[in-house]
């Protein structure tokens, strides 16, 4: 579902993406990117069991950090009001995280490379 959008934009594009790798959690950035990926949108409720499963860490982590990505404009979801609604990222944050997700193919690539070098010294 990656849409490519980390691919223009310019150099708002950019500073964009530079203020979301030095302002974002790592768990704000794993969230961006797993709901970019994401085939179905579910309700808020659903989505946080399954990030605090996929994350390792406490229900209420995963409420804080949708609730920060929500007033940052990277992402919707309804209030008790509207449940049911589905969490789904905005046009910026579809940005943010296809952006995200390529810096962390790269470093996943680095970091692959130098075990490789590394293995074939000799």
């Amino acid at each position: 579902m990656r849409s490519g959008h980390a691919t223009g934009g310019g150099a708002f594009g950019e500073a964009l993406l530079l203020l979301a790798r030095e302002r974002l959690t790592a768990k704000q950035r794993k969230i961006v990117i797993y709901l970019e990926g994401r085939e179905e949108r579910a309700p808020a409720t659903r989505t946080v069991r399954e990030l605090s499963a996929i994350l390792g860490c406490s229900r209420s982590t995963v409420w804080n950090s949708l609730a920060s990505l929500r007033r940052a404009g990277l992402l919707r979801y309804s209030s008790r009001e509207g449940r049911g609604a589905p969490v789904a990222l905005t046009p910026v944050g579809a940005y943010v995280a296809a952006g995200c997700a390529q810096q962390d193919d790269r470093g996943k690539m680095e970091r692959a490379e130098r075990v490789i070098a590394w293995s074939t010294r000799g």
